[in-house]
C-alpha cells in the first residue's frame, strides 16, 4: 500500500465551477433532469455521472449549433454515437 505524503497539497474546490457552454439553452434541460432524478430518489453519484455525460453531449451539440431539443433528431444522435 502506498504511504500518504503529509506534505501533499489537496486541490481546493473552485468557488464557481467551469461552464464550457454557459449560453446553451440545453443546460436548462440538463439541470431540470438532474433535479427530477434526485426527486425520484436516484443516487447523488448517479445524478452527477449522468450530468457529466449530458454535459459532454451538450458541448458536442454546441459545436454544431444545436441549441433546441427539437433540432436533435435520430440522425443527429447516431452521428454523436460514432
Amino acid at each position: 500500500m502506498r504511504a500518504l505524503n503529509p506534505k501533499r497539497r489537496r486541490r481546493r474546490a473552485k468557488d464557481t465551477p467551469y461552464d464550457p457552454v454557459p449560453g446553451n439553452p440545453l443546460r436548462i434541460h440538463q439541470r431540470d433532469f438532474a433535479q427530477w432524478s434526485l426527486a425520484v430518489g436516484r443516487s447523488v453519484h448517479t445524478v452527477k455521472s449522468q450530468s457529466m455525460a449530458l454535459l459532454r453531449f451538450i458541448v458536442w451539440c454546441d459545436a454544431r449549433a444545436l441549441t433546441s431539443p427539437t433540432t436533435i433528431t435520430r440522425p443527429v444522435l447516431e452521428s454523436y454515437q460514432r
